[in-house]
């Protein structure tokens, strides 16, 4: 019985370490990719744009988006989150120099649109909220930010805190998977249960074991609603998404409403996750220009 269980354990060792290994590999930082960048645009630009990656991102990725925001003249400060990051905590340094690219680029006091993709872009902009909130030596920031685009975000739990670890674990396996295949499908066969068995036993660590009881998803429901009501949300999302469902993403804009927020949205049919501006980039484009635009019209009215 002793040896079994000895055996059962060093298996359960051995698969944790082959688990973070690959995901230490496919998911973790690297400079070429997760390195904040500055793109400049005209001297009359209506905004400063802060474009926040989804997980497992590239620089390849947001090449069109912000090539789009440089041919309206729309200057960019990007940066997308490991999401290595993402699963076992956001490193508060790189979020910093994020706020140092905008305080440094934004010293006319234009305003700044805030535009994130799915879970880990609203997880970056939930810490930037909270460290220009206590931090003196960013809080001017806080006052320019008028707008925040919501690409296929939030997948939140409004009924309750936390779920089971176990369908924590699944979940959070899903995207995971689609980094490491490096294409839109979110099981495989072997992947999915050896990710899934990883991500339990960090996440039994973080839930009993840590100071740090607080998951990413229960943080990231903590950090949107403190967002100021004054700041207009606008969320494009889609009846195609396999990983967060429309009607998750509609169940936060009618909170956002109720809490008084000024909600805009647009709901393609076909686009599958962080996917919508790749099939349909005069549509999209059109959509965050007005909201920049409308922005800085209300802006000069009030």
């Amino acid at each position: 019985m002793l040896i079994q269980l000895f055996i059962f354990i060093i298996f359960g060792f051995l698969l944790y370490k082959i688990a973070d290994y690959y995901s230490r590999r496919y998911l973790a930082f690297n400079p070429t990719d997760h390195t904040p960048e500055y793109i400049p645009g005209s001297s009359n630009s209506p905004a400063l744009v802060c474009v926040l990656g989804w997980g497992g991102c590239t620089r390849r990725h947001l090449r069109r988006l912000l090539e789009f925001y440089s041919s309206q003249g729309i200057s960019t400060v990007s940066w997308i989150n490991p999401m290595f990051n993402y699963l076992s905590g956001v490193d508060r340094k790189q979020i910093e120099r994020v706020l140092d690219f905008l305080l440094h680029e934004n010293r006319h006091g234009n305003q700044i649109i805030i535009h994130l993709h799915s879970n880990n872009g609203s997880l970056v902009w939930g810490y930037m909220l909270q460290i220009m909130k206590t931090n003196e030596h960013y809080s001017h920031l806080l006052p320019n930010i008028k707008g925040i685009i919501l690409d296929s975000a939030p997948y939140v739990h409004l009924n309750r805190s936390s779920e089971w670890l176990l369908v924590s674990a699944i979940g959070a396996s899903r995207p995971c998977v689609s980094i490491i295949l490096n294409r839109a499908q979110y099981f495989h066969f072997s992947w999915s249960p050896l990710i899934s068995y990883y991500l339990f036993l960090r996440f039994f660590y973080q839930r009993y074991l840590s100071s740090d009881i607080l998951s990413s998803s229960d943080k990231l429901l903590l950090f949107l609603n403190e967002t100021p009501k004054d700041i207009q949300q606008c969320y494009i999302y889609s009846d195609s998404d396999r990983l967060i469902p429309h009607h998750v993403i509609e169940q936060f804009m009618n909170k956002q409403k109720e809490r008084g927020v000024q909600v805009t949205s647009h709901q393609f049919v076909d686009s599958g996750h962080v996917n919508h501006f790749r099939l349909y980039p005069n549509e999209y484009g059109k959509l965050v220009l007005n909201f920049i635009v409308n922005n800085k019209k209300q802006r000069v009215v009030r």
